[in-house]
Formats: C-alpha cells, sequence, structure tokens
C-alpha cells in the first residue's frame, strides 16, 4: 500500500469515527470491518479501491464502481445525516443525466408511469397503489367543472387518471417522446400537446402542475404562477405540487418564498399538505427498481456508469426527504379575491 493510499485510508477511517448520527459497517479492500456510530440500522459500505477517496465525490466514484452498498438509501441517509463528516465526499451534488427517452424510464417505474411522488399508507408497499392514491387525492382537491389543464403531464398518469373518471383533459409536455407514449395510452381521450405552458391561453375550471415549478429556473418561477393564475377560471382551483427546501436553492423554493410569490401572483393558499416521508419512498422505490433491471437497462444500450449515477442521485433524493432537507408539498390554490377583481 503506496503513503498516498495509507492517508486516504486513514483520513476516511477518521471521518467515519467522527459519525454522530446514525451508524456505518465499512469493509475495507483489504476485507477489513469497521463499525462506527450507533444504532441497529447500520448502512453498509463496501470499498473495492481506496482510490474512492481521492478528490471526486462519492457520487461519481460510486458510478464508477470503486465502491457499493447493498442497500444505497440507507447510507445516503447516513451520510447526508452527518454532513460535519462528510462534507468532502459530498461537494458534489449528483445530478440526474438527462435526455434519456421513454424505454430508460419504463423498466423501473411503476406501470403508470409516474414521475412524481407517490403518496403512500402505513406499511405500505406497493408502488403503484401509491401513486393511484396521490392521484385520486389530487382530485379530490379539484373545483366543480370538467375541463382540466395538466401542466407538465409527462407521460400521461394524470391526464389518464383525470380522463377516466370524466374530465376534459389538456396535457402539456415539451418533450416529443412523452407527447407519443401520453398520445398511444389515451387514444385520444385527452388532448397532449407538445408545448410550452407559458404560451397556452384557454380557460380551465381546474390545472394541476405536478412538480413543474421545480424544473424552471428560479427566474421563471413568479411568471410561471402568474401564467397559471391568467389560464385559471372564477371559482376554480389550482392543485401544485412542489419539492421544498428550508432555504431557497436552484431547484427548490422555501417555503416562504413559495408563499410570497403564490400571493404576488394573484393567488391563495385553500389547503396545504406535506410528505417527505412518502416521496423518501418512492425514491427509495425508484433505486430498487432500477438496480433489479439492471440487465434489462443494460441490454437497452444503457452501461453500468450510467444505471449508477442515476441508482446514487435517486438514493440521494431519498435520503434528502428524510433528513428534512428536502420536503414536498401539496397546495390547492384559488384566484384572491383582490387581485380578482382588481
Amino acid at each position: 500500500m503506496s503513503i498516498f493510499t495509507k492517508h486516504r485510508k486513514t483520513r476516511f477511517l477518521n471521518t467515519c469515527a467522527s459519525i454522530s448520527d446514525g451508524a456505518l459497517r465499512l469493509t475495507t479492500p483489504e476485507g477489513e470491518r469497521f463499525e462506527f456510530g450507533e444504532g441497529s440500522d447500520a448502512a453498509e459500505m463496501h470499498v473495492y479501491d481506496w482510490s474512492a477517496l481521492s478528490t471526486r465525490s462519492l457520487a461519481q466514484t460510486f458510478a464508477a464502481g470503486l465502491w457499493d452498498s447493498p442497500d444505497l438509501p440507507t447510507l445516503t441517509h447516513v451520510l447526508l445525516s452527518n454532513p460535519h463528516a462528510f462534507q468532502v465526499q459530498l461537494r458534489a451534488s449528483p445530478k440526474i443525466p438527462k435526455g434519456l427517452g421513454n424505454e430508460f424510464f419504463q423498466p423501473w417505474l411503476d406501470p403508470g408511469m409516474s414521475f412524481t411522488s407517490a403518496l403512500f399508507a402505513p406499511g405500505e408497499t406497493d408502488l403503484a397503489r401509491a401513486q393511484k392514491r396521490n392521484h385520486d387525492r389530487i382530485l379530490g382537491m379539484l373545483a366543480p367543472g370538467t375541463r382540466l389543464l395538466d401542466v407538465g403531464c409527462a407521460w400521461g398518469a394524470m391526464a389518464e387518471h383525470a380522463a377516466n373518471v370524466g374530465h376534459e383533459v389538456t396535457g402539456l409536455t415539451q418533450s416529443a417522446a412523452q407527447k407519443g407514449y401520453a398520445d398511444a395510452r389515451l387514444d385520444g381521450r385527452a388532448d397532449i400537446r407538445r408545448q410550452d405552458p407559458l404560451r397556452e391561453t384557454a380557460i380551465y375550471d381546474n390545472i394541476v402542475s405536478l412538480e413543474q415549478l421545480n424544473g424552471l429556473s428560479p427566474r421563471l418561477w413568479g411568471r410561471y404562477l402568474a401564467s397559471l393564475r391568467s389560464r385559471l377560471a372564477k371559482g376554480g382551483r389550482i392543485v401544485l405540487q412542489v419539492v421544498t427546501a428550508p432555504r431557497a436553492s436552484h431547484d427548490s423554493p422555501s417555503q416562504a418564498h413559495l408563499n410570497g410569490m403564490i400571493h404576488a401572483a394573484g393567488l391563495q393558499v385553500r389547503h396545504s399538505f406535506a410528505f417527505a416521508e412518502s416521496y423518501a419512498r418512492t425514491a427509495a422505490h425508484w433505486q430498487d427498481r432500477l438496480a433489479k433491471q439492471s440487465a434489462r437497462l443494460s441490454h437497452l444500450g444503457f452501461d453500468l456508469e450510467l444505471q449508477r449515477e442515476w441508482r446514487f442521485a435517486l438514493a440521494t433524493r431519498s435520503a434528502r426527504f428524510r433528513t428534512g432537507q428536502n420536503d414536498v408539498v401539496q397546495l390547492a390554490l384559488s384566484h384572491r379575491a383582490s387581485a380578482r377583481s382588481s
């Protein structure tokens, strides 16, 4: 073992020794086993090469296969619960690679192809049922009237659910692949358009926007909310599902910031519901399902490094909701009376 490798090993063992929240079992490349922290539900980490603890982040070295864990969401939970210890290893936030087609997502999302948080009942393990529960809850928050706009409809899961109970659905996506998939599944029961939502001009009784705001640049958040208000009929409802953070970031507003933008857009909150634990479980399900579909994804041409990038990002997403670094809120919005009359 070179002096540089010994230094990496010593430094990482010292880092692990400072764990104050949770427990970690570490297996080294030499076959040594160490236990750190306290707790019966310990995370496990198997380091195959000490270069995994070099200048690269753990996200990068996991993608490269230099270390592994049998329960990645539990491990990332321990890492994020001890930021003082692992700030160097976590310095580069994992970014999910973009531009992948339907074939990548279909093997590991639920059969309805929802890529937003589900709503789990206590003890429930069925992802598809939890997604349906969330869609049912959203439909129950709507105002009377059948004209419904689904902004960022993706593969059409919410649009199909709404169409099945009698809504006249218009779905907007900017992806040609998603539009093709949604058109095929809905078979004329909804109008799916490939369109920028800011360019929509029709009026709707109800509008649903599931985590669409999080995909926009922060400079567009206020404009986006104002555009939703301008498309909403008198007496109508907007159901807005948004990922928030204690402090606003590049992809997540704080709750206070979001409330301020809602007010400025001429809207008011009628109902609010937070369900971070369900998002933690949703992302953990995705990570596990993706791992189990590895051979199929490889056959489709998606290499292991790409798959592992996604697995680490999804596990980290789960951990962020478990540790309170993110929350997800569902808001029922209506026109603010003073704004409507002005």
